[in-house]
């Protein structure tokens, strides 16, 4: 460092002074993940990315069951989480109910998505 010091000269050599004693300027690497595609699905249009889950909380069994419970997911593609750290910024991770399409099922699974904050 020191013979460094020496060879540069005028404002170059402060600005490399200022940068090692400063740290890198380089922009940290985000601590988020990818953010949920948001695309429609529903009980017969299931999520194209397999790391996403529709989030659907109606009960709903095979035909002709029907429905047994009303629908209050919004029928979007979320991405599936263990935390904070593994939605998008604008996302926080949020344990959720949800029957999974498009087979149709009426026994729902804890699953944790990426919700809005």
């Amino acid at each position: 460092m020191r013979l460094l010091a020496k060879q540069l000269r005028g404002p170059f050599r402060a600005a490399v002074l200022m940068a090692l004693a400063c740290g890198s300027t380089q922009e940290q690497p985000s601590t988020h993940g990818p953010a949920s595609s948001l695309l429609a699905c529903g009980p017969q249009q299931a999520c194209a990315n397999a790391a996403e889950q529709c989030f659907s909380t109606a009960a709903c069994g095979p035909p002709p069951g029907g429905c047994q419970s009303p629908e209050t997911g919004e029928l979007k593609c979320h991405r599936t989480c263990l935390d904070d750290s593994s939605c998008a910024a604008s996302e926080r991770c949020v344990a959720q109910l949800i029957f999974e399409p498009p087979q149709g099922t009426d026994v729902g699974t804890q699953t944790q998505l990426c919700l809005p904050r």
